[in-house]
This record gives structure tokens, C-alpha cells and sequence, in this order.
């Protein structure tokens, strides 16, 4: 079966979805990595050190910083926010959006972020990238 590919090619809709991924995480890593969490999901720090090495995970992360609390979730238009403004960028479909919080007294905190994306340009579904980064928090968890 084939599919259709609008007017650009299947390279250009793999560049695509790889740069705005790279733009999320990269965005995302800024925003959190020198913050406090606060929780993943539900889960609270103590339920996270409860949970050993396999950590905690849920739909959207907390964090706290000079500047208050920002919270990361997918919104209704399948993009993800740090609070109200946007992270990803408006040509990509987010999906299946998780943080997994891992950590250990005495030792840093370590974010996953993980998300699949979809380029607008192709039908759904075909085209989905997923992606995962572990994010280092160097002021939490210490």
C-alpha cells in the first residue's frame, strides 16, 4: 500500500520530525535541569524512593525553581506545554507523552522524558517516531 507524502519527500518528513524532537528535548532539558521536582504524575519523592530503581512515571512532571513551579503535560492540541506556552513546535503531533522519575538518596535525580511524534505532512499513525532522553536534575534529590 502506499501512502502519500504531500508535496514533500519521506527525507524531509524524517528530517522534521528529528529536528523538532531535538527542539523539544533540548527545550525541555533547559527548562528542568538545574530545578527542583516536585512530582511525576502523582507520585511524590517519597513514592519515587520507595520505588527503587525502576522509578515513578506518569503523564506530567513538576518542578520548582527561583521562579516558581512550571508544570510539562501534552495539552488538547497534542503539544506539549510548560504550563501554558508551548514547547513543541506547531508542525509535529505529540503523543504518548511520560516522565519516569528515578531516584535515590544521596545521588542526583534523573528525568526520561519520552513522546512519540507525527509530521502533519503524512497520514498518522505510519510515520510516528518515538523518542527518550534521560535528563540529568543536578539540584534535586541531593
Amino acid at each position: 500500500m502506499f501512502k502519500t507524502m504531500s508535496s514533500r519527500g519521506q527525507n524531509q518528513i524524517d528530517i522534521n520530525i528529528n529536528q523538532a524532537a531535538s527542539q523539544i528535548v533540548d527545550m525541555i532539558e533547559k527548562g528542568i535541569a538545574f530545578s527542583i521536582v516536585g512530582s511525576v504524575g502523582g507520585s511524590t519523592r517519597q513514592m519515587c524512593i520507595d520505588a527503587g530503581s525502576t522509578g515513578v512515571e506518569g503523564s506530567t512532571l513538576t518542578v520548582s525553581d527561583v521562579w516558581g513551579s512550571t508544570t510539562y503535560s501534552l495539552n488538547l492540541d497534542d503539544n506539549i506545554a510548560s504550563n501554558s506556552t508551548v514547547v513543541s513546535t506547531s508542525n509535529v503531533i505529540v503523543s504518548d507523552l511520560s516522565f519516569r522519575w528515578f531516584c535515590v538518596s544521596g545521588y542526583p535525580d534523573k528525568i526520561r522524558v519520552s513522546f512519540t511524534l507525527d509530521d502533519l505532512a503524512a497520514d498518522s499513525g505510519v510515520l510516528d517516531r518515538t523518542f527518550r532522553r534521560d535528563i540529568n536534575m543536578y539540584n534535586s534529590g541531593i
